[in-house]
Formats: C-alpha cells, structure tokens, sequence
C-alpha cells in the first residue's frame, strides 16, 4: 500500500504543469508593462546630461561671476559715490574690497531695454564701434549664460526677468529662474505668483497663512545657489526693479544691501569668494517721477540729463566690481565703459571663443590694472521713442536731442557736464563725427 502511495505521488508530481488561461494573460500583461518601461526608460538614460567634471580652478583661472543689476538704482544712494546715507553698508564694502567705475554707461535710459539689450534681446539700441569699424551691439556675444554653459559653468537668474523675445529663461542657458516676469510682482511682499524655473506658483490671496515673504524667498534662494554650485565654476545674475514708490525707497535700499550681504556671505562661507567676481551696480540712469529733468547727481557733481535723452545723466550708471584674485582693491577707474562691453569681457574671462573684433570690445586690463591704459570708446546711442542720438568718439560727444534738433558737440574730458556746446567753434569736428553717424544708421537699416 505505501509502495503504491508512493508511485501514485511520483507519478503526480512528474507531471508537467499545464498553465491556465489566468496565468497566462497575467504573464502577456508583465512582460507588456516591462516592454513599455524599456521602452520609456531607455531613450532618457541615453538622453541624460553627462555629469559636469569637477572643474579645478585656480586663484587666475575662471572666475565665477555674480551679476547683481538694480533698475533705480543711483548715485545718490551708494556711500562709495559720496551718499550720505547708512542703509548700504554691504556695497560700500564691495567697493573697499573692489573697484568703483566712475564712467560706466548703461545701454540707454530705458531700463527694461537696457536689461533685455544685455540679455540680447534687442538688436542696435546701443551700437558699439570695433577699432576696425564694424558695427556690434551686445546679440555678438548673447546670450551669455547659455555660452558659458557651454564651457562647465552652472548658470541661475533671480529676481525680475522682463517679458519679450528672451523669455523662458531657461530658453537662454540658464539652468535656475526663480522670480517673476511682470515688474509690479517682483515689487510686492507677497506677490500672486513666482516662477521656479518653467513651474509658475499661485499664491491666492498672496498673503496665505504661514508663507515666507518673497524678499525672504530670494535670500534662501542666493545662498542655495551658491551652496549647491561651488563645486563648479558657476554664473549668477539678480535682476531688481525700481522700488514700487519713492515713499518705499529707504525699506528698498536697505532689502538690496541684504541681498548683497547673502551673496557676499554666501561666498566667504563656502570658500569660493576670491576667484568669484561680483558685479553690482544699476541698469539704467533713474530719476524719480514727476522730478526736474535738468540735472542728476553724478560721482562727482551734477550729470545733465532729459526725459529719454542721451546726455550724460541719462547713460551713466554707479557699478562696483569685486574679485581678488585679479582687481586691486580700493581702487577707482574713471576710463569709460559701456555694459556691452563688460559682457564681451566676462564671455572673455569665461573662456567663451569669440571673434578678433569682439575682442577689441573687452575691456579685462582696463579693470585689472592699477595704471590702465586710456581705450576709446566708440558707442553710438540711439532713443527711438523721440528721435535722440548720440555718439561718443574718445573725448568728443555729438548729440541730437530729438529728430528734428541741431547737433550739440562737447569735450567730455573738459567738459563732463556737457555745459558748453562747441558745435559753432568746431565745425569740422561736427561734420566729421554727424557722417560717421550717418554712415553707422545705414548700416543697421533694416533691409526691405
């Protein structure tokens, strides 16, 4: 009877197992659902960013570049350019330990196009003059970030970022936004919305119970970009608009010194502050509205201006410089110089490959050196709203108020102020610098 218990289980269990119709669509549906995964999962992990290499830098190598660009922001409200007030100590400790520019220049009065003209937005607002006499504007070497990206870099923008051609950010090589795009948002405390990157965040109402203040949001978001890119040589641009009132400016002033402040911190805490250069200053010349038009305190009195002119009031703008491993610190630099051409110099300084004729347009010995040699500039301005016009050749200045005014000529080197027009004394020079001009226009005509 056991023998034949035995054989009975021997001869059950030696069957071959026939599988049910159960088993067999629950095994069509796996096999279908890792099919599927293969192929969803395979085209990406072919497609992933390879991993930056950790790039080594030197005290002279890269730099890193920290951008802080303020529209509204004056002479009269920084100590290095003789304010009086105390709300920016981080600035004036910027330009202890860095470089003050006496003539920088901003791509024209219009700060939202001075802005989108660095971003290369917007072709011959500004029309620069290569030694060689070809015309460039800042498109030459833009989009910056997406350049430098290309060399390692890790690239963020902050803050404010105009609507036009340029947006989305991330459109243009920067791997981190966060901000917003409309001017009167990225005034408010508690705005409606922030961007993070492409993701648009609704706060409704602004104020929700418990949620940190955009100013606040800003500072957590510079320390964090520092802290999760020192490892790279890495490129940061905070854009800031004109503060939302004059009534608002002291609380204004005093939020932009904070945030310099976290840059600054953020730097030192993570080792990186001496081969980081930092750049802050303003976009534009501002005046508050409803003021006189006439005048606007200059580094070193009072600059003549006009609503959307091109006098010296209206094109010069405070910007400080730091890097220690290459500025002298302390030092002032009184050598005139366009933000174009600082974009051509940090696409320089960032191993970006430009042309020969670009590179006429930088100016890294200009700020490098104790003793630096005296460059010309060559730089028209243009204001299409009225008609305006300028050129500057070296020291001469040929200025058309409006489209239908006749030429001023002044000698900024004697004449910073523009007070004495020379254009009865100096015909010659009038007719030379009014071709010139007249021969640039045709050549960035549009074509029909």
């Amino acid at each position: 009877m056991m023998i034949f218990m035995g054989c009975r289980h021997c001869t059950l269990t030696s069957r071959k197992a026939v599988p049910t119709r159960r088993t067999f669509l629950a095994n069509v549906v796996l096999w279908t659902v890792i099919l599927l995964a293969c192929v969803v999962a395979i085209p990406r992990l072919c497609a992933a960013p390879i991993p930056r290499p950790l790039i080594k830098q030197s005290a002279y190598g890269r730099p890193n570049m920290v951008l802080f660009l303020v529209e509204g922001l004056t002479f009269e409200d920084l100590a290095p350019y003789g304010a009086t007030n105390r709300l920016m100590p981080r600035w004036k400790q910027l330009a202890d330990e860095g470089l003050r520019l006496d003539a920088a220049y901003g791509a024209g009065p219009q700060a939202d196009v001075a802005l989108r003209q660095w971003l290369g937005d917007i072709e011959h607002t500004v029309i620069l003059l290569s030694e060689t006499g070809r015309v460039f504007s800042t498109v030459s070497t833009a989009p910056l970030p997406k350049r430098l990206m290309e060399q390692g870099y890790v690239t963020g923008t902050l803050g404010w970022w105009p609507p036009g051609e340029a947006w989305p950010p991330m459109a243009q090589g920067l791997e981190e936004w966060f901000g917003a795009f409309d001017r009167d948002e990225a005034r408010q405390v508690y705005p409606r919305y922030l961007y993070r990157n492409e993701r648009r965040h609704e706060f409704n109402p602004p104020a929700t119970p418990n949620r940190a203040a955009a100013p606040q949001l800003l500072l957590t978001a510079i320390t964090n970009f520092v802290r999760t890119s020192k490892l790279y040589p890495f490129y940061l641009q905070i854009i800031r608009p004109s503060p939302q009132s004059e009534t608002n400016r002291q609380e204004w002033l005093a939020q932009l010194d904070r945030e310099l402040g976290a840059v600054l911190d953020s730097l030192r805490l993570h080792g990186v502050a001496t081969q980081t250069l930092v750049v802050a200053g303003g976009l534009a010349s501002w005046r508050a509205p409803n003021t006189p038009t006439r005048s606007i305190a200059g580094p070193a009195g009072r600059l003549r201006c006009s609503t959307n002119g091109v006098y010296e009031g209206d094109l010069r703008i405070p910007l400080l410089m730091r890097w220690p491993a290459k500025l002298p610190a302390g030092t002032t630099n009184a050598l005139p110089v366009i933000l174009p051409q600082l974009h051509a110099t940090l696409a320089q300084w960032g191993d970006v490959q430009i042309t020969p004729d670009i590179r006429t347009l930088c100016r890294g010995e200009q700020f490098t050196s104790r003793n630096p040699t005296n460059l010309p500039l060559r730089v028209i301005w243009k204001i299409p709203a009225t008609g305006a016009e300028a050129l500057r050749d070296g020291p001469w200045k040929l200025v058309r108020p409006a489209h239908s005014a006749l030429f001023e000529l002044y000698h900024l080197e004697n004449d910073p102020y523009e007070l004495e027009n020379l254009a009865v004394q100096q015909p010659e020079m009038v007719k030379k610098l009014s071709a010139l001009l007249q021969d640039r226009r045709r050549a960035i005509a549009p074509t029909p």
